[in-house]
């Protein structure tokens, strides 16, 4: 199963930072999620069915683990949010690497980036190889997904 989302809308909440989105499965749409940031569960309004399948997917997916002793079964709101995550990232991604090559060693500060501006090209990836060799390099331009 491949489940998708599109049209995100982020606004803020009572509690944080919500969001509204089109949900796919397998490139068809079937219904909206929508999470207020205030306090509650995630709505969802699916096409008949699609919740029970959602559910029944949901319990396949690995626990999400926040400490030695504390893991939490992967349910529908935690999937859908990491889906808009991972969808609002990959958007920044595009951003950052339109014209420019972004990477990050071992060491860097969380969150932080180096630049190269100029396009990202197989001549950059091999310098970059040779002088970061074993330390860690990622080369955010080829985080994105096409």
């Amino acid at each position: 199963m491949n489940y998708t989302v599109k049209s995100i809308k982020n606004f803020q909440g009572r509690e944080g930072t919500g969001y509204s989105c089109s949900l796919y499965l397998d490139g068809k749409k079937i219904g909206t999620v929508t999470d207020t940031a205030g306090g509650g569960e995630t709505d969802f309004y699916l096409d008949n069915g699609e919740k029970e399948k959602l559910d029944a997917y949901c319990k396949t997916l690995p626990v999400k683990k926040f400490s030695e002793n504390m893991t939490i079964p992967t349910d529908c709101d935690w999937f859908v949010s990491d889906l808009v995550d991972e969808y609002e990232k990959q958007k920044k991604y595009r951003k950052w690497c339109k014209k420019e090559t972004v990477f990050r060693i071992d060491g860097d500060k969380k969150g932080s980036y180096r630049v190269i501006n100029k396009p990202y090209s197989d001549d950059i990836k091999k310098a970059l190889e040779k002088n970061y060799a074993g330390k860690g390099l990622v080369i955010v331009n080829e985080l994105i997904k096409k």
